[in-house]
């Protein structure tokens, strides 16, 4: 063989091996892909598992959620009707006079009601009052009331000028 022919043969040979290297890592290269294709894949597939649960959780909460609305109406419209009642309640015993009142609680309750208690009961029910906030005073509270420190100091059997917060002061009687 000429020497050119050889060289030839060396060149297609390496060609040759060269095409096998390439065609080797491309065929790594491939399978490298595909593994990382398949841990995506799998990746997807607990998230789509996780996207499941939580949807069927949130559909448990929004039935929770409908029932709290159902009970809540439930309540509102108890609380309204409670508060007609009372309304009517209260309409009918401010109509008794004090007799009346302490014939009832005797029969009631077995024991003797004072007609002064039951008048004291009766004008505290019909009253205005107001519950004492930190920081108020007698006279605050009666500058924004439009009354007396000494009006309120009478209806509530107050000596000094001491209040506290919380209590509750009658202003006025209706």
């Amino acid at each position: 063989m000429n020497r050119g022919n050889t060289l030839i043969i060396w060149i297609v040979a390496a060609l040759l091996v060269y095409n096998i290297f390439i065609n080797n890592k491309i065929k790594t290269d491939i399978r490298g892909y595909k593994d990382k294709i398949t841990n995506i894949q799998n990746k997807i597939d607990s998230v789509s598992i996780v996207n499941k649960q939580l949807d069927f959780k949130i559909s448990e909460l929004h039935t929770q959620l409908d029932v709290i609305d159902v009970d809540i109406l439930s309540v509102e419209s108890n609380l309204a009707k409670i508060q007609r009642e009372a309304r009517k309640k209260d309409k009918v015993a401010s109509n008794f006079t004090a007799n009346e009142l302490q014939e009832f609680f005797i029969e009631r309750y077995k024991s003797k009601v004072t007609k002064e208690e039951l008048e004291k009961q009766i004008n505290i029910n019909k009253s205005i009052t107001y519950k004492v906030e930190y920081g108020n005073t007698l006279y605050s509270i009666a500058k924004n009331n439009s009354t007396s420190v000494a009006q309120i100091k009478k209806l509530n059997n107050i000596k000094g000028n001491a209040i506290f917060k919380g209590q509750v002061l009658i202003l006025a009687t209706k």
